[in-house]
């Protein structure tokens, strides 16, 4: 089968004083992007994903089914799921439709539907979350399979989304521009056929001084958030020694030592990033 196909492309490479790289935190992975099953029989929607830390660390996987990451509805969660147990914690059908139809894979977090009905025919997203505390929208990332019912209502999947580097550029970059990016094709509006028209993927850009490019590392630091010495509205993460470069949300900056925020309104702040006066 032939599928249309969009580029989405993220500009990687150094404006103004400022550096843009990708980096995908959690990165979800699929087999296929359609899956055929026969009414009444078992189907496994196949799904995966990576962390660039290499680490371990417990993640949420939500099932959703829908046209698109905007719109679609949660159908099972799976809470403190990690690649050497290859189980959840806790796992819930959240839809009705699909209650005693769903469970997790046994070697992985793909979705099984241990009897497939007509009505099944639907774009289901795989979309995994890292557990824990000031984690953004690097940390979470989703992609879409199609399940195709035979002998139900069956619908092919008709779109699919390429993520590129290195083609379309963002001017005059700025730290609040820093986050994930999405692109998503749909016609469905149009031609009435449905969410299996629809496709998305996402990439993450992370903006960081120039200067401080090589110079800050997360080497013999305890686990904690630091500050970047070069932007206010940005901070540092260290993890187990692993560097993350993270924003503030926009009209923040970065809090060093609040008890609860990894960012604040200036005015909550003391210099050089705040005008809150110390008494």
């Amino acid at each position: 089968m032939k599928f249309l196909a969009t580029l989405c492309f993220v500009y990687v490479g150094l404006i103004g004083n400022a550096v843009a790289i990708v980096e995908q935190e959690v990165d979800v992975t699929l087999t296929f992007e359609e899956v055929t099953a026969y009414l009444g029989n078992s189907a496994t929607l196949e799904c995966d994903y990576t962390i660039s830390s290499g680490q371990d660390l417990p993640v949420t996987v939500t099932w959703k089914q829908g046209d698109g990451p905007r719109y679609a509805e949660e159908i099972f969660t799976c809470t403190g799921y990690t690649k050497e147990d290859k189980s959840c914690v806790n796992a819930q059908v959240t839809k009705i439709e699909y209650l005693n139809r769903l469970q997790i894979a046994n070697s992985s977090p793909s979705l099984v539907f241990t009897k497939v009905e007509g009505e099944d025919n639907h774009n289901y997203w795989c979309q995994v979350a890292i557990e824990g505390s000031n984690m953004g929208e690097e940390q979470v990332d989703m992609k879409s399979v199609v399940l195709r019912v035979r002998g139900g209502h069956e619908s092919p999947k008709l779109h699919s989304v390429t993520i590129e580097a290195n083609s379309v550029v963002i001017t005059g970059l700025k730290a609040s521009d820093a986050g994930r990016y999405w692109c998503e094709m749909r016609n469905a509006a149009m031609y009435g056929i449905g969410e299996v028209a629809t496709d998305a993927k996402s990439t993450v850009v992370e903006i960081i001084s120039e200067n401080d490019r090589n110079v800050f590392t997360c080497e013999g630091k305890a686990d904690g958030l630091y500050a970047d010495p070069y932007q206010c509205n940005m901070y540092y993460e260290c993890v187990m020694y692993v560097k993350y470069h993270r924003p503030c949300p926009t009209g923040t900056v970065f809090a060093p030592g609040h008890p609860l925020y990894a960012c604040e309104h200036p005015v909550n702040v003391p210099a050089p990033c705040g005008t809150l006066k110390n008494n």
